[in-house]
C-alpha cells in the first residue's frame, strides 16, 4: 500500500515525536509518564505522599 506525500510526512513527524518522547523518557521518566498519561492530578503509585 503506497502512502501519499502527506501520509509520508505524517509518518515521519509521528516517528520523530514518539522517538523524542522515548529519548526524554530515558532522561526524565516522571516527565514522560505525565506527558503520555495526561491524566489529572493523581500521583504515581511509587511516589511518596506530598507533604
Amino acid at each position: 500500500m503506497a502512502l501519499s506525500l502527506a501520509g509520508h510526512q505524517a509518518l515521519i513527524k509521528a516517528w520523530f515525536f514518539w522517538g523524542g518522547v522515548g529519548f526524554l523518557a530515558g532522561l526524565n521518566e516522571r516527565w514522560a509518564y505525565g506527558l503520555v498519561r495526561r491524566g489529572g492530578e493523581q500521583p504515581r503509585p511509587a511516589d511518596p505522599p506530598a507533604a
